[in-house]
């Protein structure tokens, strides 16, 4: 910031101030020098605002995106094990399509029942029923 004053530029950015109360909060600053027609400064308007909250949600999104990464990461490595371990174990092309069908259909129906309602607790049964695709012996 003092650069940029000091240079007869404007500044924007933000930093962390506190009220009288002693609590902190993000302030934003926008200040523009305001010059006479030769060119000199002749002072400056400067512009605040709290933007504590905004921050506060740009945080949440921020780590919400981090956490959704995270689980796609799993969520296709899982895939990819499932993948691998059916197409070990069958010895057809139709027989890799069911099976696999299977095992990837199993944890889609375990994820609906157990999200389709977030205030009720999961129905227990349906969750632990076997599969109506059957899968090989040898399977995973």
């Amino acid at each position: 910031m003092r650069a940029a004053l000091e240079a007869g530029e404007r500044f924007q950015g933000e930093a962390l101030n506190h009220r009288k109360d002693g609590s902190t909060y993000t302030v934003e600053w926008l200040i523009t020098p305001v010059r006479e027609p030769g060119g000199r400064i002749t002072h400056w308007v400067s512009a605040q605002r709290d933007v504590t909250e905004r921050r506060a949600g740009e945080d949440r999104q921020a780590l919400l995106v981090r956490e959704l990464h995270h689980r796609v990461k799993n969520t296709l490595a899982t895939v990819q094990a499932v993948l691998n371990a059916t197409m070990r174990s069958s010895l057809s092309i139709p027989e890799f399509t069911r099976a696999l069908s299977g095992r990837i259909g199993s944890p889609a129906r375990t994820h609906a029942l157990i999200t389709e309602d977030r205030v009720r607790p999961p129905r227990s049964r349906g969750c632990c029923a076997p599969s109506s695709t059957p899968t090989t012996s040898a399977g995973v």
